[in-house]
């Protein structure tokens, strides 16, 4: 279990075995977001209104660039969401068990360690956040590590500015093997470190993501990312 975010130091430790449960902090020093066709034919790709269909005899160059625009158009939104008011999977399924749960973390006194913090204002969601956290969370998946440095040497900080967040101050918890909700923020109220960061009352907005990747035996396990910050 690790921390960072001293001023001057660089962000997240090295990766760490799992399992674990990680948590990461920065505030900068002096700091006081077609046509589709109608023939009853069975449907062979569809996304977005375009269908391709058996039996539909397409020239080669025309085929060869309905190719090129799925490939840089259409199949990115269907695989992240893009063009829909939906959030990636792994983020709009939790969003607002995850924000209450906090929340009401937040809304009694509690002991993180050996500090002490008394009730701290209520968050807001961000979905910067959000999606920052979800990209991690996916990373950690991809290469089977539990970090707060991305495959990519990203910090959490980074990672969020990369959503157009503005951030003044940011902190960052990382999990795996939790089933649920309730069992990862639980886990993260028992780890000092892990409560300062969902306790501190200097954040203003968080967002949350997990992904789903093989861990332990099970194959499904949630790798999960909440990110806490304040612009």
């Amino acid at each position: 279990m690790g921390s960072a975010g001293v001023p001057g130091v660089p962000d997240g430790p090295a990766e760490v075995p799992l399992p674990g449960n990680e948590c990461s902090t920065r505030q900068p020093p002096g700091d006081n977001r077609r046509p589709s066709m109608h023939r009853p034919l069975p449907p062979r790709l569809s996304c977005f209104g375009i269908t391709v269909n058996e039996g539909s005899k397409v020239s080669l160059p025309v085929f060869l660039a309905f190719l090129t625009v799925f490939s840089q158009l259409i199949l990115p939104a269907c695989v992240h969401g893009l063009g829909r008011n939906v959030p990636d999977p792994g983020v709009a399924d939790i969003r607002d068990e995850f924000l209450a749960a906090v929340n009401q973390a937040r809304a009694v006194h509690r002991k993180c360690g050996n500090t002490r913090y008394g009730p701290a204002p209520p968050v807001s969601w961000s979905g910067n956040l959000a999606m920052a956290a979800y990209l991690h969370s996916r990373d950690m998946v991809l290469k089977n590590i539990v970090s707060h440095t991305g495959s990519d040497g990203s910090s959490a900080g980074q990672r969020i500015s990369r959503q157009r967040y503005p951030w003044r101050a940011y902190g960052e918890n990382i999990a795996v093997g939790d089933p649920t909700v309730a069992s990862v923020i639980r886990g993260w109220l028992g780890s000092e470190r892990h409560c300062r960061n969902l306790m501190d009352p200097s954040f203003t907005e968080i967002g949350s993501g997990y992904a789903i990747g093989p861990f332990g035996g099970n194959p499904a396990a949630r790798y999960w990312t909440v990110d806490l910050a304040d612009r």
